[in-house]
């Protein structure tokens, strides 16, 4: 009885999901509802074959699909639609496909395969991991996408502290880290992308860059305790909110729907954290504990650099927020991640045999 309860944790959270981000565009943006709710029904059908999948099956295949969404990135870098300086999508047929989002949970199941039987207390493996990392990391953020690319090496880098990695080479990564950053900043960041944190660091000294932000928090300050109700909402409604129904869409409902809307979501992504943290104590095989801190990390950077930057805590970057915001290949790639964790809990509940040799 205790695992049919927890295989329908993660079905009753994407179907919570569904009516909010459904109920919140069909507000700020009808237009889209109907395209959005397709995505939604193509996600379940994603969630659900996947769930089906063996990771015996995963094993067997998984460097093929992880050399796929490489070479979509590549494809992306020279036949990828240009939208504001940025190459990140694919036209195919009447929709755009953007590699990276898909990218992402491949590379966790990659990685979590290579941890599972492969220990990083070996400079060698080591180096292996971070070259499966660094690649799709380097393909993203030559897009540019750098917010995307940094979630690589959150999740990544979340992945490597939980498994043997040594403490005396975390203080060696950290240093790597720095420098690279800087040298990121002098030669890889884009002068848009430098202007956001700077006016995140300053923003009166740049008025004009820091209107997206400031439009974002008249929008949850006004939103009070109740919201201004469903299709009520000044700053989405009138469109002084840019990005309304992506980047900024919890701002959309924290105006709408007010403080008690907010605490709902928060209060799903809640309940997610908590049953992934919870998959992950009580897992003992080495494959399943690095899959369950991946989409731990995976979704809980996401959720806070979302909702941080609506709240004009965090710099504005152009990560969504996971099943609400907006857009195909963003939450059928989260579809396709609640479909890898589905899998993951019936194989550690039902001590399936699992060989990763």
């Amino acid at each position: 009885m205790a695992f049919m309860r927890q295989l329908v944790v993660l079905p009753l959270l994407y179907f919570c999901f569904a009516v909010v981000s459904l109920s919140i565009i069909a507000s700020i943006a009808p237009n889209l509802v109907y395209v959005q709710f397709i995505f939604f029904l193509l996600g379940s059908c994603i969630f659900f074959c996947v769930s089906f999948f063996n990771f015996n099956l995963w094993r067997k295949y998984h460097w093929w699909l992880y050399g796929g969404s490489l070479l979509a990135l590549i494809i992306t870098l020279s036949l990828g639609i240009v939208h504001k300086g940025a190459a990140r999508w694919i036209p195919i047929g009447p929709i755009n496909f953007q590699p990276s989002q898909f990218a992402q949970p491949i590379t966790i199941v990659t990685l979590s395969f290579f941890l599972g039987s492969n220990s990083l207390r070996k400079f060698s493996n080591l180096i292996k991991y971070s070259l499966l990392i660094v690649v799709p990391w380097f393909l993203t953020i030559i897009e540019p996408n750098l917010s995307t690319s940094l979630i690589f090496l959150f999740f990544a880098g979340m992945m490597a502290l939980h498994s043997d990695l040594p403490v005396r080479w975390i203080g060696s990564a950290l240093v790597f880290i720095f420098i690279l950053s800087i040298i990121g900043w002098i030669f890889v960041v884009k002068p848009y992308q430098k202007q956001r944190i700077l006016t995140f660091l300053s923003p009166d000294d740049h008025q004009e860059s820091s209107y997206n932000a400031r439009q974002s928090m008249i929008a949850v300050g006004s939103g009070g305790l109740m919201g201004r109700g469903l299709g009520h909402g000044v700053q989405s409604q009138l469109r002084f909110l840019p990005e309304r129904q992506t980047d900024f869409i919890f701002a959309s409902l924290a105006e709408e729907l007010g403080l008690l809307g907010s605490f709902l979501v928060l209060f799903l992504y809640g309940i997610l954290f908590f049953f992934l943290s919870l998959k992950l104590s009580k897992s003992q095989n080495t494959f399943f504990q690095s899959l369950f801190i991946g989409f731990l990390s995976f979704f809980c950077i996401q959720v806070t650099i979302n909702i941080g930057m609506n709240m004009g805590i965090l710099p504005i970057t152009g990560i969504t927020l996971p099943f609400l915001s907006y857009g195909g290949s963003s939450l059928l790639s989260f579809a396709l991640s609640f479909g890898i964790l589905e899998r993951a809990i019936i194989e550690t509940n039902t001590r399936t045999v699992f060989q990763l040799r």
